[in-house]
């Protein structure tokens, strides 16, 4: 049997060449796809509950206990992610090159919201402490600024950097359609069509 390509990397090259190897580099694939599903499709879902243009997203199925729509939509975000990789020469390099400034700078943008929402409303309750606020948050912003500049500049030393400040405009023209679409539905009133 001959293999190419990213098979025998995973296969041949030695990754899974071993049975001691195998094992844990399997569980820390499988655990990392796992987290990723449960995140991200709560995450959609999240959005659905804030944006009136989303609320599809925004629906739990209490039989499975899930949020459905939002695992469909982690799932076609993952494989269109993939597709894209198969046309690249080197499609994890290029996941690399092409996700990571994004990644990084919306991880920042999370501490940065802790912090400043913890400043706005001190009184609520919240489900959990962070640990030695405000020096935890201020860490993670300082890690990820570093990491998202490091990125950027590999982005950069590639010529790739080109589509993640699209991947970015994207994301704000769509903020931007949201905010509108908020808006509007907001001057019609409660009620209105």
């Amino acid at each position: 049997m001959h293999t190419t390509g990213a098979v025998a990397i995973v296969v041949g090259a030695g990754i899974f060449k071993t049975p001691a190897m195998a094992g844990p580099r399997l569980a820390g694939a499988l655990t990392s796809i796992h987290s990723t599903m449960i995140v991200g499709a709560r995450s959609n879902y999240a959005l659905g509950r804030d944006w009136a243009a989303l609320r599809r997203l925004g629906r739990w199925q209490a039989g499975r206990g899930v949020p459905v729509k939002g695992y469909v939509l982690q799932t076609t975000i993952g494989l269109a992610l993939v597709v894209f990789a198969a046309f690249q020469a080197d499609g994890f390099e290029a996941m690399v090159e092409f996700t990571a400034p994004v990644f990084w700078t919306f991880l920042f943008m999370v501490g940065l919201a802790v912090v400043r929402l913890r400043r706005r409303h001190p009184g609520i309750a919240r489900p959990f402490r962070v640990p030695l606020y405000p020096l935890t948050p201020m860490v993670f912003c300082a890690a990820c600024a570093w990491l998202a500049w490091s990125s950027v500049s590999y982005a950069a030393s590639k010529a790739a950097l080109h589509i993640s400040l699209l991947v970015m405009l994207a994301g704000l023209v769509v903020l931007g359609g949201l905010l509108l679409n908020d808006n509007v539905a907001g001057q019609r009133g409660p009620g209105s069509p």
